[in-house]
């Protein structure tokens, strides 16, 4: 493998972690082709034209001329797989629920795995075909068994929707009355159920700025050489103070929850999705979701989406989908937007001072596109590659999509277009913020992350490997800031780009982040090395027994969802940290610092659903 390859995969490793690494590898044949046309093209090109500086526009120019030449002499179709996704394919329909019927056998019982496999079945197979109505009857097999008597019925009636085999329908009609009867049986008993809910919704900690409802008015943007536009506050801010909450702009869910979550919202509704008929990648919770998305951005998608996953990844999909808004936002007319790009001074736009009560989707289009691209910081070669998958895009949506005719009729608007990929790819690199919600195991509370998402005003906010404040899902969408270490008056607000002092250790921060983010970290936990997990795993004072009794209550009582305990336990690790004066690294400010979010997390954070499954399922 090139050392190109090798190094990125490592890289990412770091990132991401081993699982991640084996999913990208899926790439390689694409960074071994980009890499010899590297060598063998684009760096002795750029240099016999002296084309090496990358703030020039001449450069970006010619490397998009080079890139197009390269390509058009070549198959890259073929050898990168790439096609249009329109196709459904029933015989791999047949395939996946194979294999998801062999999850439901008694001495299996993974129906987790099998559910997936069935949607993914759905998803593949034809509209109105025997596949996909079999696989809606499997579905309702399955919720019966997990006692989700609604959803079975739901999955009844879809598969008769689809034609489901008058032979089979028998099964179908006991399937349906049982479901009924043991749904009435439930529905009498829950009446009596009183709720025993004790926690409120999140809200902001302060009055709401004036013109932004979403920021705490304590908050402000400021500017200079060192960190450039940054988030200070005008008072102090203590541990659990909320000083944001933002919708995003764009959310994708990983590829991992193509099959669990509804693309549109996010929603977790793994027994009762519904396909985009046009691809086999999108699945949704309801036909308004399908309507919405598809009238949002999935039009300018749904053709091309499975091989920008393979291709370019999440980044990729995330700009296209950015792009694709941007389109529709200005009435789906590449001119109309052009025309407002063209007249934009983007030196005014500021999110901060911005009145979002009065904002058209326009302005807030605005604020998204003056996200930082970091084009002046990358290297000569790692905007080539950019270039590369820009034209590759390009030439993607101009085949299998309805952008095509459009640029086809009009070189600007196809320009346009081009354009925009370069730079969405990079605001994407640069912005996008990965997202969590609270999985309950049959063991543990963990951390899943499910949903990337691009906030303009949440991404205003510098990296730390020693944050003081911490994103948090929540059940409707919206992202919260929550501080987790007390902000002197006019302090900066700093979040982490995924990369922490106490999970990664210097070395490999120093990797990540000029790799990622184009700058080298020199924030105080990478100026003093301070210590991560390990000072606990190897500690011989009693440090390490604390830290797993206190997380072992905490466990507790997120599995049986004592919330009210939660609430007790949070209130008192709030209170440790704003009233403990010790440093930031001490190893037991960092453990109440974790069991403080963990807490946060499950009272307040979006829960997967995965904690109803486990006494249906073998583990």
């Amino acid at each position: 493998m090139e050392q190109y390859d090798i190094d990125f995969l490592e890289s990412m490793e770091a990132y991401f972690g081993v699982e991640c690494v084996s999913w990208e590898k899926e790439k390689q044949q694409m960074m071994t082709f980009f890499q010899r046309l590297w060598t063998v093209v684009f760096e002795p090109s750029m240099q016999k034209a002296n084309m090496m500086n990358r703030n020039a526009n001449e450069t970006v120019q010619f490397l998009f001329s080079k890139v197009r030449e390269s390509l058009h002499n070549c198959t890259f179709r073929e050898r990168l797989n790439l096609r249009n996704d329109g196709n459904k394919d029933n015989e791999k329909a047949a395939q996946l629920r194979s294999a998801g019927n062999k999850m439901v056998h008694p001495k299996v019982k993974r129906y987790i795995e099998a559910m997936k496999l069935y949607n993914e079945c759905i998803a593949f197979s034809a509209k109105g075909s025997e596949e996909r109505s079999l696989a809606y009857g499997n579905r309702s097999f399955i919720c019966l068994k997990m006692e989700r008597f609604e959803d079975c019925l739901q999955n009844i009636r879809l598969a008769r929707e689809s034609n489901y085999p008058k032979h089979l329908s028998g099964k179908l009609d006991e399937r349906e009355k049982e479901a009924k009867q043991a749904l009435s049986k439930a529905r009498n008993q829950n009446a009596s159920k009183v709720s025993t809910e004790v926690v409120e919704t999140l809200q902001l900690s302060y009055p709401a700025h004036e013109n932004a409802p979403q920021l705490a008015n304590c908050l402000a943007l400021g500017r200079n050489d060192q960190y450039g536009r940054h988030v200070v506050t005008k008072r102090k801010l203590k541990v659990g103070d909320v000083v944001m909450i933002e919708k995003p702009f764009v959310t994708v869910a990983k590829e991992t929850f193509q099959y669990i979550r509804c693309d549109f919202c996010q929603a977790e509704r793994l027994f009762t999705l519904i396909p985009c008929e046009g691809c086999t990648v999108a699945m949704y919770c309801s036909e308004e979701c399908i309507s919405k998305a598809y009238g949002k951005y999935h039009r300018y998608e749904c053709g091309v989406l499975r091989d920008l996953w393979t291709v370019l990844g999440i980044s990729g999909v995330i700009a296209l989908r950015m792009i694709a808004i941007a389109i529709t936002t200005f009435d789906n007319d590449l001119e109309k937007l052009k025309d407002h790009l063209d007249a934009l001074d983007e030196s005014k736009v500021d999110g901060f001072t911005m009145d979002w009560k009065k904002a058209t989707p326009q302005d807030v289009f605005n604020t998204v596109h003056v996200l930082c691209t970091n084009q002046e910081r990358r290297n000569i070669k790692e905007l080539a590659g950019l270039t590369f998958f820009t034209v590759v895009m390009h030439n993607h949506l101009l085949e299998w999509t309805e952008l095509g005719p459009a640029c086809e009729a009009n070189p600007t608007a196809s320009k346009l277009l081009l354009d925009l990929i370069l730079r969405y790819l990079q605001i994407t690199e640069c912005n996008y913020k990965l997202l969590t919600c609270i999985k309950i195991t049959n063991r543990n509370p963990e951390d899943e992350t499910f949903p990337t998402s691009c906030y303009p005003l949440i991404s205003m906010l510098n990296h730390s490997c020693a944050p003081n404040v911490r994103r948090l899902i929540l059940p409707d969408g919206r992202c919260a800031v929550i501080v987790i270490h007390t902000v002197a008056k006019g302090g900066q607000l700093f979040d982490n780009y995924e990369v922490d002092h106490w999970t990664k250790d210097r070395k490999k921060r120093q990797i990540i982040l000029p790799l990622f983010y184009q700058f080298q970290c020199t924030c105080d936990a990478c100026i003093y090395d301070y210590p991560s997990s390990k000072c606990v795993e190897e500690s011989n004072d009693g440090t390490k027994a604390a830290f797993f009794i206190d997380f072992l209550q905490i466990c507790g009582a997120a599995q049986s969802f004592d919330k009210k305990k939660l609430l007790s336990m949070m209130l008192k690790l709030r209170s440790f940290l704003n009233v403990t004066p010790q440093p930031y690294a001490e190893p037991i400010v960092c453990i109440k610092r974790i069991e403080f979010e963990c807490t946060v997390v499950t009272l307040y954070g979006q829960i997967s659903e995965s904690v109803k499954y486990w006494k249906y399922c073998e583990p």
